[in-house]
């Protein structure tokens, strides 16, 4: 049975949203499995949570667009609550980077 489902701009842009995110969460995850430092385990279990929940979330949309489904709560929903859940993290990572640059900067002030 092929894989036929409509090719319109929006399905399209939601399957390459989601393999896009499964790349990134790879990608985090072989950093992480990289780096020589030590590492706790959140590091390496948050990658792959976010993979996993990923995978799952772009095998519902395939399945969600084979059968006819033209919009998915359950994939509106998720990506609600991924955006919800990941704009503190983004916004502890942005502040992070500020505080550091402001510290290099003032010591580059000093000299």
């Amino acid at each position: 049975m092929p894989f036929n489902f409509d090719r319109t701009w929006l399905n399209v842009s939601k399957i390459l949203l989601s393999v896009g995110l499964v790349g990134l969460s790879i990608t985090e995850l072989s950093l992480v499995l990289k780096s020589t430092d030590d590492h706790p385990d959140i590091d390496v279990v948050t990658p792959v949570v976010f993979l996993a929940s990923f995978a799952v979330s772009l095998l519902c949309l395939l399945l969600s667009l084979r059968y006819g489904v033209r919009t998915s709560p359950l994939q509106f929903f998720f990506y609600l609550l991924a955006t919800v859940c990941g704009a503190p993290i983004i916004r502890t990572l942005v502040h992070r980077q500020v505080e550091r640059r402001s510290i290099i900067n003032k010591l580059l002030e000093t000299f």
